[in-house]
């Protein structure tokens, strides 16, 4: 019994000795590789790629000499290429062109190359400079539009300078020159989307014609003929490439172009006038549709094509001052002229309403009644002109509300109070000269809508200020009117102390002391009126009744006051 007790305690010995043995050696192997660690893959066995979001060599915040040998060597091998080849390219291609230049230069100073050879020389350098271009456009688009814009640059001062510097060929040889050198850039500008070569064309076409003299050599229909074709040109270049800053610039530019034309009108024979006419109809249309089609085409949002649209608004003004300095102020063809170009503007926006954008409709309706506006002035006398801008500046206001366009607002109050200046000078002449019912009408419209404009706009001063003004005009208004009729003064100032009541009841009734202090000031005016001009020139008889309504209605306003003030109180209370 004994003997199976101790042979059984030997085994279990036995067993602890050994799970000892095992968890030593466990330990030791721990201890010798840290937690972690990969065992190095075997040999000829591909390295994996680093795990995700892990940084390797070069890292910013390790230097340079403690990266791993293949890092260090990398980094040299790409420093080496920045200071090495890249730097000696560039520099040997710098010196090659120095060299090439100051070559040619010594050539044509020294008779070496004649003026064929210079033209030749320079059409080929631009050939290729273009043919670059083309052949870097998958790889290199910035340096291939800038070969493409210096290779046509070049084109176009050979095209000049073949006439002007070289006395190679006369003005119709640069013309035509000058005329493929703009189909080329504007075809290589809407193949490759270069937007800076279109603006390179343009001015092109333009100022080389101007350099060689093509205007004095063709006459002013050329000039016009031309122009709208670049205007047709470069607009659809808009519409195609969706470049609204295409328009903006050119259509100005064309603009002020054209109104040279008629400007210079000396030069003029009368056979020329329906010609020349007719294409600035054509221009006006052009610059109406543009972007009419561009918002069919692209339906953009963006705040430069809204901004481009506002050439609209200058079209109208382009188009009557053009049209009456061609016909030397004969009004009868420009109103039918301004007719016409406003039915297409209002004919196609009233069309395609459902269509294009709000504020691009909006601006042709305004744009539509500027001309329609020059119309009416033309046939019914000068005045008719204010009463439609007045109308213009309130539609304005209300667009730029629905809108929320800051530059609408300011087109319309500015408008406002430009158009109440004019008709305030307008009717003070006609206190001395009697003006017609249809042009005292007009007047009247004009204050009412300046009135109605700054009253809306309130609550800033600049709406104050043109209501104040509308208010004077009223008031100058009235006497424009009953100045001419028998016993005026008196009518004046029983219509000025009726005004002055309604104002001060008005203001004492809303709480708002700005405007009774305007009615009390127009009652103090009738008082001065009544004590120095009325004593002067009206009857007795009507003095004495005059005197007697207006005492009446001032004693009546003195009582009402208090009760006034009291009811304003409960209404802004209520409110």
């Amino acid at each position: 019994m004994a003997a199976e007790s101790d042979a059984d305690l030997e085994r279990r010995l036995a067993a602890l000795e050994t799970r000892v043995a095992e968890l030593e050696a466990d330990r030791a192997a721990h201890t010798a590789a840290p937690a972690g660690a990969v065992p190095p893959p075997p040999t000829g066995a591909p390295v994996p790629p680093p795990p995700a979001g892990q940084q390797t060599w070069p890292r910013s915040d390790v230097p340079l000499w403690q990266a791993p040998q293949t890092a260090r060597e990398r980094t040299a091998t790409w420093t080496e290429q920045i200071t090495t080849e890249v730097a000696l390219k560039w520099a040997g291609l710098g010196l090659l062109f120095l060299a090439a230049v100051f070559l040619v230069s010594t050539a044509v100073s020294r008779g070496w190359i004649g003026p064929e050879l210079q033209l030749a020389g320079a059409i080929a350098l631009g050939l290729v400079l273009v043919g670059l271009g083309v052949r870097f456009v998958s790889g290199f688009p910035l340096w291939a539009q800038s070969f493409g814009v210096a290779g046509t640059a070049i084109l176009f001062t050979s095209a000049g300078a073949a006439n002007e510097w070289l006395d190679l060929g006369g003005i119709g040889t640069g013309a035509l020159a000058t005329i493929a050198v703009t189909a080329l850039g504007v075809a290589l500008a809407r193949q490759y989307s270069w937007m800076a070569l279109a603006f390179l064309t343009f001015f092109g076409a333009l100022s080389v014609m101007g350099w060689i003299g093509a205007p004095d050599e063709y006459g002013n229909v050329a000039i016009m003929a031309y122009t709208f074709a670049l205007a047709v040109i470069f607009h659809a270049l808009y519409i195609d490439r969706n470049w609204p800053v295409l328009y903006l610039v050119t259509g100005v530019v064309l603009m002020l172009t054209q109104l040279g034309v008629p400007i210079d009108r000396d030069d003029f024979v009368d056979e020329n006038f329906t010609a020349i006419q007719v294409f600035l109809v054509a221009t006006a249309v052009v610059h109406w549709v543009a972007p009419v089609l561009y918002q069919l085409w692209h339906r953009s949002t963006d705040e430069l094509g809204r901004i481009a649209a506002r050439v609209l608004l200058a079209v109208p003004a382009w188009f009557w001052f053009g049209t009456v300095v061609l016909h030397d102020m004969d009004t009868g063809p420009a109103a039918v002229l301004a007719a016409v170009v406003a039915s297409i503007a209002v004919a196609s926006a009233l069309i395609l309403r459902s269509r294009v954008p709000l504020w691009l409709w909006a601006a042709q309706l305004l744009a539509g009644s500027v001309a329609i506006s020059v119309g009416l002035m033309f046939w019914l006398e000068g005045s008719t002109l204010l009463g439609a801008l007045a109308l213009q500046a309130a539609a304005m206001l209300v667009l730029a509300t629905k809108l929320d366009d800051t530059w609408f607002w300011w087109q319309s109050v500015l408008t406002a109070a430009a158009v109440g200046l004019v008709t305030l000078g307008v009717t003070i002449d006609a206190i001395e000269n009697d003006e017609t019912w249809g042009g005292d009408a007009v007047h009247l419209l004009v204050f009412a809508v300046a009135f109605g404009i700054g009253w809306y706009e309130r609550k800033n001063d600049v709406g104050k200020a043109i209501a104040l003004g509308a208010y004077l005009g009223l008031m100058v208004w009235v006497a424009s009117v009953f100045i001419h009729f028998g016993q005026g003064q008196l009518i004046i100032s029983a219509v000025w102390a009726a005004i002055g009541v309604a104002v001060v009841v008005a203001g004492l009734g809303r709480q708002n002391m700005l405007v009774a202090r305007v009615g009390l000031i127009t009652l103090v005016v009738v008082v001065v009126k009544l004590l120095t001009v009325d004593l002067a020139e009206v009857d007795t008889f009507w003095r004495a009744g005059l005197f007697f309504v207006i005492g009446l209605g001032f004693l009546w306003l003195s009582y009402s006051v208090p009760g006034l003030v009291g009811r304003g109180e409960e209404t802004t209370e209520t409110e």
